[in-house]
């Protein structure tokens, strides 16, 4: 019984937030009265709510299999991707790969299509919604694609929609040791803006990247790490290994972060004048 009033009481803040927000007459600045409840109850609250954000043991699992597209999932893409181009069909797998990875939420699944035999200057972005069973193109994925594109192993979309992530295979200048590298590029959708970082060269077989549900950090999974494969027993060594970089500051992954109530309806649009450095 505890549980379902509480699940009511979310409800009610949820759609009432807006009008719990007043504005006081001397001020003339909203407040909110649900960020004045003690503090022991937002949190008890807060353990009810459903948040943008997820733990680092989270971000490593989820991301983990983003690319095992399920077999339903499969049938489905290809049925539709057979229905919006008749050119399409299994037989045509074998002429290039195409590159599939689950979005953050697991609710569509970005598809890029690279030819493997030729310099292919003209990649497709498919991104197929599996409850509406629609699919639809992405210009500006595509776009974003036409650098590299035989030697792009991998892709990820930020949950926002803005940052695109490709793992690509690099020619190494002539001064390095290492002639090929892989380097993992974000550019963002709506800018020039572009972040590049070297992998270490001891990872190898690479199975997914991925951004975490904040934005605020990426993750690339192998199969093989050099460093410490040959140090750990081969029974006690994890399926995958993963390497994680950071793209924003400490600070502001942690703001984005939180888990209270406070965010939650921030997040939502509500109470925009909580003192939180979330706004900033």
């Amino acid at each position: 019984m505890t549980n379902k009033f509480i699940l009511f009481f979310i409800t009610l803040l949820t759609f009432a937030a807006n009008a719990m927000q007043i504005t006081d007459a001397y001020q003339q600045t909203p407040i909110c009265y649900l960020a004045l409840l003690p503090t022991e109850t937002q949190n008890h609250i807060a353990q009810y709510l459903e948040f943008n954000s997820e733990t680092d043991n989270e971000f490593i699992a989820r991301s983990r299999d983003c690319t095992k597209i399920s077999p339903l999932h499969t049938t489905m893409h290809n049925e539709i991707m057979e229905k919006n181009n008749p050119d399409f069909s299994e037989d045509t797998l074998t002429f290039f790969k195409g590159l599939r990875t689950y979005s953050i939420d697991y609710s569509k699944i970005i598809m890029l299509e690279v030819f493997s035999d030729i310099v292919h200057d003209n990649p497709q972005v498919t991104i197929f919604d599996i409850q509406s069973n629609t699919l639809y193109n992405s210009e500006r994925l595509e776009k974003l694609s036409q650098t590299n594109t035989c030697n792009i192993s991998h892709i990820a979309l930020s949950r926002s929609g803005s940052q695109y992530a490709q793992l690509q295979l690099v020619d190494g200048a002539p001064e390095e040791t290492v002639k090929w590298q892989q380097w993992l590029i974000i550019q963002n959708i709506f800018s020039d803006k572009i972040q590049k970082f070297l992998i270490p060269g001891y990872y190898d077989k690479f199975t997914s990247i991925g951004f975490n549900k904040q934005g605020t950090k990426i993750i690339v999974h192998a199969k093989e790490n050099g460093m410490w494969q040959d140090a750990i027993p081969a029974t006690e060594q994890p399926e995958t290994w993963y390497h994680i970089i950071p793209l924003t500051s400490e600070e502001e992954h942690i703001a984005k972060s939180e888990q209270t109530l406070k965010a939650f309806l921030w997040l939502f649009g509500c109470c925009k004048n909580l003192d939180s450095n979330l706004t900033n």
